[in-house]
């Protein structure tokens, strides 16, 4: 209970994640960083190329803007056959996405799409894909993303195209970052908070059922077994006529089928005769002190003293 306690504690203290969006042509709103491309000679803004092929529409494309650029093995697509295109930014964040158009033609513009992907110079991706060839363009694809990386200022680098590979487009849209804001959230740390209450309470409820039910139960066995027995009594009755036991009381375990004995003797000279038994339901009486059994009044007959 204590450790998800804290757990909970720490997880309302961190921050949550951010999106922070780096436009192909514009700067990123938050630190200012923007794309670089190289060689720069060999890319266009989409939006201002009259004599470019690839015409995506507009509507569709984050601020209406791209950039594209071909690798070409071959003279014929820029000044800078053979030699691998680069697009590379500056983020400071633990997760980053990258967002193209794709073309869907097998040739003008060229679709295939051949792309490498470097976080810090290690690389760590790949996109390739062969163009169905209709006419068209597949907007809003993720070549990339990337949710594992450590927190703090990474440089990724997009690299289209092979030395000596097939001819690829690259047309860039926008790079998604991912940063950690330092502030909890709002609408989920109350969230968090009312559900943390709510098993706290629940919680020590459930304790406080527990040790009362506990309490309970042994208080119950305490006063049973504390209720004290009933003493056997005996009491003797003599007379001038005979002697006879009055009552007798048994012990509180026993009092379910409560009896009494009585009997009556016949009283003669030498010698007694028993007159009768009877048996009496056992009523409760108050404790007197125990007469003497063994006490010799003078009417008692002889022949009850001795066994002889």
């Amino acid at each position: 209970m204590l450790a998800f306690f804290f757990l909970s504690f720490v997880s309302l203290c961190h921050g949550f994640l951010v999106n922070s969006t780096i436009d192909d042509s514009f700067p990123d709103q938050l630190t200012g960083e923007i794309v670089q491309y190289s060689p720069a000679e060999a890319w266009n803004n989409g939006r201002n190329c009259d004599r470019c092929s690839a015409r995506p529409s507009q509507s569709l494309l984050h601020r209406e803007t791209w950039h594209d650029g071909t690798f070409n093995r071959n003279n014929g697509s820029n000044a800078f056959p053979n030699q691998p295109l680069f697009a590379s930014v500056r983020f400071k964040g633990e997760a980053v996405y990258v967002y193209c158009v794709i073309p869907r033609t097998a040739d003008f513009p060229a679709g295939h799409s051949d792309m490498t992907f470097f976080i810090d110079n290690q690389r760590v991706g790949v996109f390739v894909r062969n163009p169905p060839g209709t006419p068209g363009f597949d907007y809003d694809v993720l070549v990339y993303q990337n949710t594992s990386i450590p927190p703090g200022p990474h440089e990724l680098i997009i690299q289209n195209g092979n030395r000596n590979g097939p001819k690829s487009i690259l047309m860039l849209d926008r790079i998604v970052y991912s940063y950690d804001n330092g502030e909890p959230e709002k609408r989920q740390t109350a969230l968090e908070t009312s559900t943390i209450v709510g098993i706290v309470l629940g919680a020590l409820a459930a304790i406080c059922l527990i040790v009362v039910g506990v309490y309970w139960y042994f208080a119950c066995r305490r006063r049973k077994t504390a209720q004290p027995a009933q003493p056997l009594k005996l009491e003797l009755e003599t007379g001038g006529s005979g002697m006879g036991v009055h009552s007798l009381n048994l012990p509180a375990a026993s009092q379910s089928a409560p009896y009494s004995y009585q009997r009556d003797y016949a009283h003669s000279s030498n010698s007694y005769h028993p007159s009768g038994y009877s048996f009496n339901n056992l009523t409760p009486e108050p404790h007197h002190p125990r007469p003497d059994p063994y006490s010799t009044p003078s009417d008692r007959p002889p022949a009850y003293l001795s066994k002889y």
